[in-house]
């Protein structure tokens, strides 16, 4: 079914549908947009939807200099937004009958933009398709509950005015019944979307929960699930009022919030290759693709200054290009799993990093892998002592790092890569301007 079929069907299937809105991810991982009146429906589905390139490489503020992309951003040209087919979905937390539709970014000549972050992931996983593989992904979200009205924000207090459960209430059933309609709504909304949600559960953190979807034989359906998923969380999290963060590192004594991402590989009669007979070997060059480009790809998984606070010891966040089987302080680790199952879990990203930047990082280093027969080297334990070198654990480490690597840009392409860079060296100058609160209490009275 062609978009404008799947548009005409949804519409006479909604009569009161009032509004719909257009939605594209920007570098940063963040859905932008415009809203339409439903009438418009038919247009957007036979011309999609017009808006500045620039805006396909916003930073978490929303800011982008044009300007400063160049090349391939002179005068900040328009691009096309082109609704992809089976995401048209209603909203339901919107009073007003509104459907929302994922679009995906092209020239006016028709050709995909290399700063579109849903077609550099189609360009990614091209490898694996080539040698006759699907990926299988499932992606788990980690993300913190807030109230906002507090300064700084602090962990919500139950609606019915209970005292708050305080600690570490890691699988909390009392935690869960005292957001019971919180995540009752969630999962409404995630039945309405079709987005896969299995299931939500409390973390380490105080008012920190994790939301897991299943897994789908598509890295592009993943990434979309993803996305939806917290938009969906931070959209009843407001009707509720509370703040539904998705920051790396919310507290500096809390845990911090990650992305998580399984992957298994289905060859062309539906068998998992890493549970077939060879699958181990097969299963160790992946994993031996993903630590060899894990320092390269650091910038894509820990997007902003925020995220390498998380990248601390004893966090159950990975600090070094590590695996194991059934051990969560490594960076790739090899669940409990049979034949049909098997996979690894990628445990480097935060939350707060880009569904589809990650991911197309994590399948380009594990084709990497595949395709160089690439030995991981032993598995690391917890208690060993001799350790790998370490990720780079600062931001502007990680840019220069991604900078300096190769191995990723037949996959990312060379006009991603070189923008990326750019864009992400004049954002960390710009944070780095300000002068924060910090440096009046370390500093003002002090020298």
């Amino acid at each position: 079914m062609t978009f404008s079929d799947e548009a005409r069907a949804f519409a006479a299937a909604h009569p009161d549908l009032q509004t719909v809105e257009v939605l594209y991810s920007d570098v940063s991982g963040i859905f932008r947009g415009k809203q339409y009146p439903a009438s418009d429906l038919p247009g957007l589905a036979a011309k999609g939807m017009i808006s500045p390139s620039s805006h396909l490489m916003l930073d978490a503020k929303g800011h982008t200099e044009h300007w400063f992309l160049n090349p391939g951003f002179e005068g900040d040209p328009d691009v096309m937004f082109t609704p992809v087919p089976g995401s048209l979905r209603m909203v339901p937390w919107r009073a007003e009958p509104t459907a929302q539709v994922i679009t995906e970014a092209f020239t006016l000549e028709g050709e995909p933009h290399f700063a579109d972050v849903r077609q550099l992931l189609k360009r990614a996983c091209q490898p694996l398709l080539d040698m006759g593989l699907i990926p299988v992904l499932a992606l788990e979200l980690e993300f913190y509950l807030l109230d906002a009205r507090q300064s700084p924000p602090e962990p919500v207090k139950p609606a019915d005015g209970r005292p708050r459960l305080t600690g570490t209430q890691t699988m909390s059933m009392e935690v869960l019944e005292d957001f019971l309609p919180f995540i009752t709504d969630v999962k409404s909304a995630c039945a309405v979307q079709g987005v896969p949600l299995t299931c939500i559960l409390t973390e380490y953190g105080d008012s920190q929960f994790e939301a897991n979807l299943r897994h789908v034989p598509s890295a592009l359906a993943a990434c979309d699930d993803a996305m939806c998923l917290k938009r969906i969380i931070k959209a009843v999290a407001r009707q509720h009022g509370h703040v539904a963060s998705f920051m790396a590192k919310p507290f500096a004594e809390g845990s911090g919030s990650g992305l998580h991402i399984h992957v298994s590989l289905l060859d062309a009669k539906g068998r998992n290759i890493f549970g077939t007979k060879g699958g181990d070997e097969r299963l160790r060059h992946a994993v031996g693709g993903l630590l060899k480009l894990m320092p390269e790809s650091m910038a894509t998984f820990c997007s902003n200054a925020n995220s390498y606070r998380r990248l601390a010891p004893n966090n159950l966040a990975p600090i070094e290009p590590t695996w194991s089987a059934n051990e969560r302080g490594v960076a790739v680790r090899l669940p409990v799993a049979g034949e049909k199952d098997a996979r690894f879990e990628h445990r480097v990203a935060g939350a707060d990093a880009c569904p589809y930047l990650v991911t197309a990082a994590v399948l380009a280093a594990a084709h990497h892998g595949l395709a160089g027969k690439i030995d991981p080297g032993p598995m690391t334990r917890e208690v060993d002592t001799k350790r790998p070198p370490p990720l780079p654990n600062r931001w502007l480490k990680a840019i220069d790092a991604f900078d300096r690597g190769e191995a990723l840009r037949p996959y990312f392409g060379s006009d991603f890569k070189d923008v990326f860079v750019r864009m992400k060296r004049r954002e960390e100058d710009r944070y780095h301007a300000e002068i924060p609160d910090r440096d009046f209490d370390w500093y003002f009275r002090t020298v």
